[in-house]
């Protein structure tokens, strides 16, 4: 994914899930739009999509966020970001049930379709507002290239 290749640390150093957590949200999404445009007797396969795709976006982003070392993924957990990123899951979590329990009635889909699609799009906002946090953290920058070189120059050593 092109994001993952950047100098931006927390993008960078997401680059396994990352992808999976934005492929997850997009199917939400998709999902949801089925869901609100449709009727509730014709909604099924969507509401699946809706499900599953949530389910990946939400499993994703937990796994970056618990993968992601000290400094870089301090942005997930505190300040602006971090904020977003409960909201953004509390959204996402709360829409894809209601979906999932209200099965055919239309109210609680469109309802929790909704909801779906502004976590979705609030969590897009929280990977570029974590990207912002993580490149103005010189620790977040320097730590993970120092890393890096010391890894590389190691290997070189090993290999003579």
């Amino acid at each position: 994914m092109l994001v993952c290749d950047t100098a931006i640390p927390v993008w960078h150093e997401s680059y396994r899930e990352l992808p999976f957590a934005f492929v997850g949200g997009a199917a939400a999404s998709a999902g949801a739009c089925a869901v609100i445009a449709n009727r509730a007797e014709v909604a099924g396969p969507a509401r699946r999509l809706l499900v599953l795709g949530a389910a990946l976006e939400l499993v994703a982003t937990r796994r970056m966020e618990r993968a992601l070392p000290d400094p870089v993924g301090a942005p997930y957990r505190v300040g602006r970001a971090g904020r977003w990123s409960k909201v953004a899951t509390g959204l996402t979590a709360t829409g894809a049930g209601l979906v999932a329990l209200g099965g055919r009635r239309r109210s609680w889909g469109v309802l929790g379709g909704a909801l779906v699609l502004g976590g979705a799009a609030l969590e897009r906002f929280v990977v570029l507002e974590a990207g912002r946090e993580s490149a103005r953290d010189p620790r977040a920058v320097v730590v993970p290239q120092r890393a890096r070189v010391q890894d590389a120059s190691g290997s070189d050593r090993a290999t003579q």
